[in-house]
């Protein structure tokens, strides 16, 4: 963590905060702004790797995962979704008056406006935003659904021969059910070219790298050159889905055994995300993996809802031996860890009555399988190293692997009676990676 001493901590404000970026002085294109007579809009678009969200039907945790492809493998949507922008002077992390007094460094809240791929961003309020006439700017977002955990913190560059770069944090806690994602706006190689045709036949490219660090500003703008921002997924995502492994426990009408709760336990469940010029990424706060629990929520269409012998629940069973039941939406973990423990309840009826009146518990481990992308040294890139860069391996000599953020990891549970669940995952888009066994008491 970047170090405290000498910085000055600018809460910013939570709610509704109007970023009002309009000119104060009226100066050339010179200093990377605008004409003095014109203020240019602040229009941003912004995508996803698959932007998009699902679940329908009312929810009481988390508006659950961003980016979920359709059934058909098409890109889901973006739909209305409310994020944060922040801006600040171009490569700088700044609350001084000099640099934020124009543009309002605190942030605005925009929602996107169409169920498409690539949205628009509507200011809050219907606000119109402007350039300042001068200077440059850098912009960030970030979705934080319903996961914030106190009011975010500026921590501004410091100067001087022992200079730390400044950052934003925002603190979150987690249940399993939000997605959290970050974004900072760069330059596409299109809008290079765009801002190429106002340089000279032959620019240096001294010259190119002076022009795109006048993006973005009033200048790059009038010259059709928008921020756009593309968001990344800071979490791991695990989808769950049921089925038998022997035909005994098929069962019809309200006969069967039910999925009642999936939760992943000693995770972290805190962190903050940290917004910075170099990086946007999310570090957990070690404290919070003591007790620390991550719940995959029993909804949708395949859950039902019983009371039986005066004792209500709901849950999930499987149905058949070859297809997979979806237990819920997902649920969301923060990344870096080689395995997850999974604790499982369960209630079986049988002949209309519950054989137990109490929930039947089973404990497994979900291990990170390897990444189909490999890296420099031709290993997965989510194989695990030790601070030396030694590979970590499990008492069994296995080498380990760490999930990965923006991952999905597809769990199946195969029941083959109340003491015998056998778990293996693979993973699915947003990114796409492997296969993960997992036996019933394997030792970690």
């Amino acid at each position: 963590m970047i170090k405290q001493m000498l910085m000055k901590k600018v809460v910013l404000l939570n709610g509704l905060i109007a970023l009002m970026l309009v000119g104060c002085s009226k100066s050339s294109d010179e200093a990377g702004g605008g004409a003095a007579d014109d203020r240019t809009p602040i229009m941003l678009s912004l995508g996803t790797q698959q932007p998009g969200i699902t679940v329908d039907g009312p929810r009481t945790r988390g508006a659950g995962a961003i980016g979920v492809p359709g059934a058909d493998g098409t890109l889901g949507t973006w739909n209305g979704q409310k994020l944060k922008i922040l801006a600040f002077r171009k490569n700088k992390i700044s609350v001084e008056a000099a640099d934020v007094e124009d543009i309002g460094a605190v942030g605005a809240w925009a929602t996107t406006t169409t169920q498409a791929a690539v949205s628009g961003l509507a200011w809050e309020n219907g606000a119109t935003l402007y350039y300042p006439i001068q200077n440059a700017y850098d912009f960030y977002g970030y979705y934080i659904d319903d996961a914030m955990n106190g009011d975010p913190v500026i921590t501004p560059d410091t100067e001087g021969a022992d200079a730390i770069p400044g950052y934003v944090s925002i603190p979150v806690a987690i249940d399993g059910s939000q997605d959290l994602m970050v974004a900072k706006a760069e330059l596409t190689d299109a809008q290079k070219a765009i801002l190429d045709t106002y340089l000279d036949a032959g620019a240096t490219d001294e010259e190119k790298e002076a022009m795109y660090a006048r993006a973005y500003s009033s200048y790059t703008a009038r010259r059709g050159v928008q921020p756009q921002m593309m968001f990344k997924h800071l979490l791991s995502r695990l989808t769950v889905g049921v089925k038998a492994g022997t035909s005994e426990i098929v069962s019809a009408g309200q006969d069967g055994v039910y999925i009642t709760s999936l939760e992943l336990t000693d995770v972290y469940n805190k962190g903050n995300m940290i917004v910075s010029v170099a990086s946007q990424k999310l570090e957990p706060v070690e404290s919070s993996k003591t007790d620390g629990t991550l719940s995959l929520g029993i909804i949708g269409d395949n859950v039902a809802d019983l009371t039986i012998d005066g004792i209500s629940f709901k849950g999930v069973k499987p149905t058949s031996t070859t297809d997979l039941v979806p237990i819920g939406e997902s649920v969301m973990a923060m990344p870096g860890e080689t395995s997850f423990n999974v604790a499982i309840k369960m209630r079986q009826v049988k002949d209309g009555k519950l054989l137990k009146t109490d929930e039947i518990p089973f404990e497994s481990i979900i291990k990170a399988p390897a990444a189909k992308e490999m890296g420099e040294d031709g290993n997965p890139i989510n194989i695990a190293k030790d601070e030396n860069g030694n590979i970590l391996k499990d008492n069994k000599g296995n080498i380990l692997y760490r999930f990965l953020e923006g991952y999905t990891y597809y769990v199946k549970l195969t029941m083959n009676g109340l003491e015998d669940i056998e778990i293996t995952a693979s993973l699915t888009p947003w990114k796409d990676g492997g296969d993960i066994p997992v036996t019933p008491g394997e030792d970690e």
